[in-house]
C-alpha cells in the first residue's frame, strides 16, 4: 500500500493503520509531508470488501492518494466465472465458434496455464494479444476460466465471444 501524508498543523503524533481491525503500522510522525509505503500481509486480506482505518492521536494531517496493489505470484491463479444461457448455447451448437481473447501489456514472454471448465491448454507468447477457440470447452450454464501464470504479466483485457 502506498499513500501520501501531509501535515497541516505542527505536532508530533502517532499514526496507526488497521486492515480489517488488525494493526499493520504504528509509528511516530514529525510534522512533515511524505510518501509512505506499507507492505500488507496477505493473511489480513479477505475475499470481497476490506477495511482500512488510519488513526492519529493529535495534529492535523491529510492522507491522500491511497493505492493498494496486489499481485499474483508465479503459480498463483485467478478465476473468472461466466454464464452461457440456453439461447447462447443453442447458438454455439448451430456451428458458431466461442473465442477466448486475451490482451496484455508489455512485450515480455507471457506464459500461463489456462483451464476452462477442467480442460487445460497453455499460453506462450510475446504478442500483445492471444486468441483461441474454446468451443468444445464450453457448457450451458455456469463456466469458469482459471489462469495460472508461469511468468509475470499484466492481463489488460479478457473476452469470451460467440462468433
Amino acid at each position: 500500500m502506498n499513500f501520501f501524508l501531509f501535515c497541516n498543523k505542527a505536532a508530533t503524533t502517532r499514526l496507526r493503520v488497521f486492515l480489517n481491525n488488525e494493526e499493520i503500522a504504528n509509528e511516530l510522525l514529525a510534522c512533515k509531508s511524505s510518501e509512505k509505503n506499507i507492505d500488507l500481509d496477505k493473511d489480513f486480506l479477505k475475499e470481497g470488501r476490506n477495511t482500512l482505518l488510519f488513526e492519529i492521536d493529535k495534529g492535523d494531517y491529510l492522507i491522500n492518494d491511497i493505492i493498494v496493489e496486489t499481485k499474483l505470484a508465479e503459480g498463483g491463479a485467478k478465476v473468472y466465472r461466466f454464464a452461457i444461457s440456453e439461447k447462447e448455447y443453442d447458438k454455439i451448437l448451430d456451428d458458431n465458434e466461442v473465442m477466448l481473447n486475451m490482451q496484455f501489456t508489455g512485450n515480455d514472454v507471457k506464459k500461463a496455464i489456462i483451464n476452462v471448465n477442467g480442460k487445460e491448454f497453455t499460453v506462450d507468447t510475446e504478442e500483445y494479444e492471444f486468441e483461441r477457440p474454446i468451443t468444445s470447452f464450453i457448457k450451458e450454464g455456469n463456466n469458469y476460466i482459471k489462469i495460472t501464470p508461469e511468468t509475470e504479466f499484466d492481463l489488460e483485457f479478457l473476452e469470451i465471444k460467440i462468433e
